[in-house]
């Protein structure tokens, strides 16, 4: 693995809930709640998110921040040792036949984010000496790499591109939001909508139609 003046080492800076429970529900009873389908699925999608930021190694401290599921935030948190490995689970089976086969993995480089998705590079040494390199989502890679206790980096353009200040806290939340909106399903957004227009936040209304817009003209293109 060439690592280039290009390459930024990043490391893992927060891996948290992505919304805040105690505002997705207001100030709803628990039957009002249940009552509310709207209210019950937009607490189901805060429990099943959660936000991971990585953060640049050097003094620029700049970071690149993702949207993971509950299942991939359980297994970073059992790769980076703060919870009781499942053996099962596909990372440490995958890590378990790199050993038999006596491959090593040297490192990972995020280096895409297309459409939302951030791509990155696993790159591994087989017993041979050769190397060869898998295609893997940020997550997924990330997992590996902090079981291998190997280093995490991303392409320097593709940082500056995508620089967030942690410094404004109130920038860093908008920008949650969008990512998680963008992951919502149609028919999640509509109601997104309809809810915004009632609150007379119609600013906001009117961000999400684009964003709706935008996924149905992608699925038509399909």
């Amino acid at each position: 693995m060439d690592v280039s003046k290009d390459l930024v080492k990043m490391l893992v800076k927060d891996l948290a809930a992505a919304m805040d429970m105690k505002e997705t529900v207001e100030d709803l009873a628990f039957n009002d709640l249940i009552d509310k389908t709207e209210a019950a699925e937009q607490l189901m999608m805060s429990l099943n998110t959660m936000k991971l930021v990585l953060e640049e190694e050097g003094p620029q401290k700049r970071v690149i921040m993702e949207v993971v599921t509950a299942e991939e935030s359980n297994l970073l948190w059992m790769a980076m040792g703060k919870r009781s490995a499942d053996r099962l689970a596909l990372p440490f089976q995958v890590m378990k036949a790199f050993y038999l086969f006596g491959a090593e993995i040297e490192g990972a480089v995020l280096y895409s984010c297309k459409n939302f998705e951030r791509k990155a590079k696993l790159y591994v040494r087989k017993g041979d000496g050769n190397e060869f390199a898998l295609d893997l989502r940020l997550a997924d890679a990330l997992i590996l790499t902090l079981l291998a206790g190997a280093p995490f980096y991303a392409k320097e353009a593709l940082l500056s591109a995508q620089q967030r200040s942690l410094e404004s806290v109130e920038r860093y939340d908008e920008d949650l939001k969008m990512e998680l909106l963008r992951i919502m399903p149609v028919e999640d957004l509509q109601r997104e909508i309809d809810s915004a227009i009632r609150h007379e936040k119609y600013e906001y209304a009117e961000t999400v139609r684009k964003i709706m817009n935008q996924k149905k003209q992608k699925k038509n293109n399909l």
